[in-house]
């Protein structure tokens, strides 16, 4: 049975509105060797998991934004889901919907994550959402959720004063992720380096230095170009990157399958973001 909203302040016409929807996604990437030993992050000693929540409508622009709004107060006024539940992040030129909060936790016998059968139940019940002929919310997701800042504001990548910088870790798909990212910033800086971190979707970030925009000479074969002296110093210091606490191996094999060569992926020069959630793919 398809369901359908009950506010009756909500025109059809503007529903329909809503276009341009963009579907977020989830990479992961699977290391060799390893690195770190990580211990649990949950301060009450009890694991809640990776918190994750339904992108209902990616939009952009100011009637993206106008629509998005209309909408989300539509969910609102929707019998079967929490009003609570309902909540709209805006930045400069984006707008998104989302619905509830779920933890995704790892199987204790396989390992392996899990969704709680909830998230499927709710999405499946958006995604019948009808305004009129129309379906706004047929390509909601599951998405990782950001939470509440983590690590000292001086320490966001953002706050850096340079243009570039070098990626030498990354968290992802685990269980605190912010968290060790901070604390390996934090084991850097005791080092004395110029370490930061940078927390977007699914992913934290640890970069080392702050490099002017000067300093890039162009690129060698698709590969950004720099000669900073300090640039090549702290690639001296990380010449191999780090994906949740292992090296990545590039693995070259012959046709039969045989090993040819193993290498690490080195880390490597990117661009400083300036707002929540840009750059550092």
């Amino acid at each position: 049975m398809v369901s359908t909203f009950r506010s009756g302040s909500v025109g059809r016409a503007v529903l329909v509105a809503a276009t341009g929807l963009l579907v977020l996604g989830v990479g992961c990437q699977r290391g060799s060797t390893g690195q770190w030993e990580f211990k649990r992050w949950d301060k009450s000693g009890q694991q809640q998991g990776e918190p994750w929540t339904i992108l209902c409508l990616d939009t952009t622009g100011p009637e993206g934004r106008r629509a998005l709004e209309i909408l989300a107060g539509a969910l609102k006024n929707t019998q079967g889901l929490d009003p609570e539940r309902v909540r709209v992040v805006q930045d400069r030129d984006t707008s998104r919907l989302y619905y509830g909060t779920y933890y995704r936790r790892r199987d204790p016998d396989t390992g392996e994550w899990r969704m709680p059968p909830e998230i499927r139940r709710d999405m499946g019940y958006v995604r019948q959402l009808a305004a009129g002929r129309s379906y706004p919310f047929l390509l909601c997701s599951p998405v990782p959720q950001d939470t509440a800042p983590v690590g000292p504001p001086e320490w966001d990548l953002r706050r850096a004063a340079g243009e570039y910088t070098l990626l030498v870790a990354v968290y992802s798909e685990m269980e605190g992720r912010r968290e060790a990212a901070v604390e390996h910033v934090k084991l850097l800086r005791g080092q004395g380096e110029q370490a930061y971190y940078h927390h977007k979707v699914g992913k934290s970030h640890v970069c080392v230095g702050s490099f002017p925009a000067s300093a890039l000479k162009g690129t060698r074969r698709g590969v950004p170009r720099i000669d900073h002296p300090d640039f090549v110093a702290a690639k001296r210091r990380h010449p191999y990157f780090i994906y949740n606490g292992q090296y990545i191996s590039n693995v070259n094999r012959d046709a039969a399958g045989q090993l040819i060569s193993r290498s690490r992926q080195p880390t490597r020069l990117v661009q400083i973001p300036r707002d929540q959630g840009q750059g550092l793919q």
